[in-house]
C-alpha cells in the first residue's frame, strides 16, 4: 500500500494538516455519516482560488503602489 510506504507517510505529514482545516464541523459529520470525504475537493478549490484570484489581486495592489 502506498499509504504505509515512506512516500505515503511523508505525503500524509504534508497534506493532513491542511486538509484537517476542512474536516471540522458539518463536513466531519457528512464524512462520518456517508463515508464521503470532500475535504480534498474543497482544499484544492481554495488553493485554486488563492492562486488565480487572491494573488492576482495582491499583485495589482502592489503594482499600483509601486508603479
Amino acid at each position: 500500500m502506498l499509504a504505509n510506504s515512506v512516500v505515503g507517510q511523508f505525503l500524509n505529514k504534508i497534506v493532513n494538516p491542511y486538509l484537517s482545516l476542512f474536516r471540522k464541523g458539518p463536513l466531519e459529520k457528512l464524512a462520518y455519516s456517508t463515508g464521503i470525504d470532500i475535504s480534498p475537493v474543497i482544499g484544492i478549490f481554495i488553493l485554486y482560488f488563492i492562486q488565480d484570484y487572491a494573488l492576482q489581486w495582491i499583485a495589482n495592489i502592489l503594482y499600483k503602489l509601486v508603479g
